[in-house]
């Protein structure tokens, strides 16, 4: 497998925040020729680095899905993609306390931060083994939380069911680890607090030392 990142890298929930700043550190890498950014409002999405291509992508919508691995597939050509980071999530909002627990703000927040990852990797999947088997570059990262860790159970009280999203997160991680052990793709997760000590390090282009 080649080292670095690759060629071609699509990041989700590109609009702002760390996605976006994921983002810009990899516009900077020499190897990184095309830099996906899927945002859900690209028109409000901050300003990117020229190298950087902005698609809509609906995380929650599994047209909008589809619509994005069209044009991604027709800009990539007969290219592969060589790493899919899904960023995209949801924090807070009424009702996600133990105290005050609503349905539909549990399964929103599990929605977006639990079955869209699994939704847009099933999707994009194929770019991936495709890189895979040209001997490329294939990684998929989802962008975890200390929240999810059972053990610490930070945030439990005041938004109970982000940490059990990022839990589930966790969880299909490894469980595609396993799933993928015998092929040449890497899936990993990453711990949402660590990267934004990196993105103010100025040092996000170098994920978890992976390369």
């Amino acid at each position: 497998m080649s080292s670095g990142f690759g060629a071609n890298i699509l990041v989700t929930g590109a609009d702002r925040g760390i996605g976006h700043g994921l983002v810009q550190a990899f516009a900077k890498r020499d190897e990184v020729k095309n830099i996906f950014a899927a945002c859900y409002d690209p028109e409000q999405a901050e300003h990117f680095h020229q190298k950087v291509i902005v698609i809509k992508m609906d995380v929650e919508n599994d047209k909008s899905i589809d619509d994005a691995y069209d044009e991604t597939v027709k800009l990539l050509g007969n290219e592969p993609l060589n790493l899919l980071i899904n960023n995209a999530g949801i924090g807070g909002r009424e009702g996600t306390a133990y105290d005050n627990a609503e349905r539909d703000a549990f399964q929103k927040v599990f929605n977006v931060n639990a079955t869209a990852p699994a939704m847009v990797t099933k999707k994009f999947l194929p770019l991936i083994e495709k890189a895979d088997k040209e001997g490329q570059r294939a990684m998929i990262i989802n962008i975890g939380s200390y929240g999810g860790s059972i053990s610490i159970g930070y945030m439990v009280r005041v938004n109970i069911v982000y940490g059990m999203s990022k839990a589930a997160l966790h969880f299909y991680t490894q469980l595609m680890s396993k799933f993928m052990a015998d092929t040449g793709l890497h899936q990993s997760s990453l711990q949402r607090f660590n990267c934004l000590v990196w993105l103010r390090n100025a040092a996000a282009s170098r994920i978890l030392q992976l390369e």
